[in-house]
């Protein structure tokens, strides 16, 4: 069905939801409606409250459009200030952030291009780079191996060494899945892992990547022993490829570098 715009207007009785209180969480609540236009299924306010009006009109939808992208770019930048975006928040606001690419291209005279917010937020705050780190271990290489010193070595070879760092990468990108997929999605099972692996992150681990002994030894892979998980863990520190982070207790994360 073709809109025509020029009728529309953005008045503000037109709007609805009051999308200043849109958190994080709350970009679940936003969706697609017919013929791909955006909006949103937070409940409506006032005259439009009954249930049937099942559908925005186009004008509240490009007016929600407009105030959720000043919603996601202060949100973004709040998180960047501050550094306290966990990979999860990251991965919410990028999902938002597509939904309003979208609206843009439904709404172009109401967004103008570039609503790029995620660049203009990582240029405001460039004087304070946030650490990055690996996704994953790169392999070992002949002179990396030789240049460690024999009593961290091992006795295993290149080729025997490469693959314990195979299994690190399957048992790594098996638990960042995990923490990736929507609670939807999730057996009950698999979401008490999930809560599991976000209690274990400390201030040390932000915006790294990292295993516990107990991940390893639960992935198998060359990792049944402890004493493998140690002397592995020990050549990687010496090739610069982790680092410890140890406690509460005897918990050990191999956080990559």
């Amino acid at each position: 069905m073709a809109v025509d715009r020029s009728s529309q207007n953005t008045r503000s009785g037109d709007v609805f939801v009051e999308f200043s209180q849109l958190s994080l969480e709350d970009d679940d609540n936003l969706a697609y409606g017919d013929a791909g236009r955006p909006f949103g299924k937070v409940p409506l306010q006032g005259n439009n409250a009954s249930p049937t009006n099942k559908w925005r009109t186009i004008r509240v939808a490009r007016a929600e459009a407009l105030q959720a992208s000043a919603v996601y770019a202060a949100k973004l930048r709040e998180c960047l200030l501050d550094g306290a975006a966990s990979g999860e928040e990251e991965e919410r606001l990028s999902a938002l952030r597509l939904k309003i690419a979208a609206w843009q291209s439904t709404f172009p005279e109401y967004l103008p291009a570039p609503v790029d917010l995620g660049d203009v937020c990582h240029h405001s705050v460039s004087e304070r780079p946030r650490p990055r780190s690996s996704d994953y271990l790169a392999p070992l290489t002949e002179e990396e191996l030789a240049g460690v010193p024999k009593h961290a070595r091992g006795r295993l070879s290149l080729e025997e060494n490469n693959a314990l760092v195979d299994a690190f990468n399957e048992a790594l990108s098996y638990k960042y899945r995990l923490l990736a997929m929507p609670k939807s999605q999730l057996r009950r099972a698999l979401w008490t892992k999930v809560a599991a692996y976000r209690h274990q992150e400390t201030s040390e681990t932000k915006h790294r990547r990292f295993l516990t002994e107990d991940d390893l030894a639960a992935s198998g892979g060359g990792f049944a022993s402890r004493s493998a998980i140690v002397c592995f863990a020990l050549l990687m520190r010496h090739c610069g490829r982790i680092r410890e982070v140890r406690g509460p207790g005897r918990m050990v994360r191999y956080a990559l570098i």
